[in-house]
């Protein structure tokens, strides 16, 4: 039995294990980090949740350093759970009451290594602080919804800005800015980051060159490169000796 456990959700990915190597880097997912068997130590980080537990906003620089388990849960920057973290971010008394929880359930899988259950307890919490806003309801301009819809249909295929442009009835160069003033994020960024989001539930089939194929990556280097930006570790240090549970 492998002996991290990585599940996975087009809103977030969550891993429960030892970090082996977690020098300073930055990512594009929020992320939140709890302690679990023992003290982690945090270089940088955006909110102190309580000791222990820790929140990064998006590109963040910063490292994690522990001897025992962590519990590491990467958000996808363009979903309803970012969207419900974002607007509790400054909160630590609210993000304390959803981490709690996490952190218990963990210790719980941790200690009877019941994967299936402690997948559907996480999917719960993760419910719970998602925003219940409409998704659409997130930007100021519907047609950056109607961007990030399009792009999270198309994770197979690298989408044309004029493409994009057109559809949304704007000039690519006003397209580009719109977008990354609304999200914080670039149109090519958000690109990738849903072909790197989808690749993950075929790792369990396919080898890295064959996702990288797959997905529109030039090679497996390329493909790792990218994985890394996005995540802050490699996808061969993810997929060695971890088990993964698609929720």
């Amino acid at each position: 039995m492998p002996g991290n456990l990585v599940l996975t959700n087009p809103d977030y990915g969550l891993f429960v294990g030892r970090l082996v190597d977690n020098k300073a880097h930055r990512h594009y997912a929020i992320q939140i980090t709890i302690e679990l068997t023992q003290p982690i130590v945090m270089d940088n980080y955006s909110v102190a949740i309580e000791k222990g537990m820790y929140l990064n906003w998006s590109n963040e620089p910063h490292s994690i350093q522990s001897a025992g388990e962590v519990l590491v849960l990467l958000i996808n920057p363009f979903s309803k759970l970012a969207h419900g973290v974002g607007i509790n971010g400054n909160q630590p008394l609210f993000l304390k009451d959803f981490c709690i929880p996490i952190k218990n359930q963990a210790l719980l899988y941790l200690k009877n290594k019941q994967s299936s259950e402690f997948s559907k307890a996480i999917q719960a919490i993760m419910e719970q602080l998602s925003c219940v806003c409409r998704q659409e309801e997130h930007w100021k301009d519907h047609r950056v919804f109607e961007v990030v819809e399009y792009l999270s249909t198309q994770q197979d295929r690298t989408v044309p800005l004029l493409e994009m442009a057109e559809r949304v009835h704007l000039s690519p160069s006003r397209l580009l800015h719109l977008f990354k003033s609304q999200t914080g994020l670039t149109f090519r960024r958000a690109q990738l980051w849903y072909r790197i989001r989808a690749s993950i539930n075929r790792y369990n089939t396919l080898n890295l060159t064959q996702i990288a194929h797959e997905f529109g990556f030039t090679d497996s280097a390329h493909y790792n490169r990218t994985y890394k930006e996005h995540f802050g570790f490699s996808p061969k240090e993810l997929m060695k000796n971890s088990q993964f549970i698609q929720v």
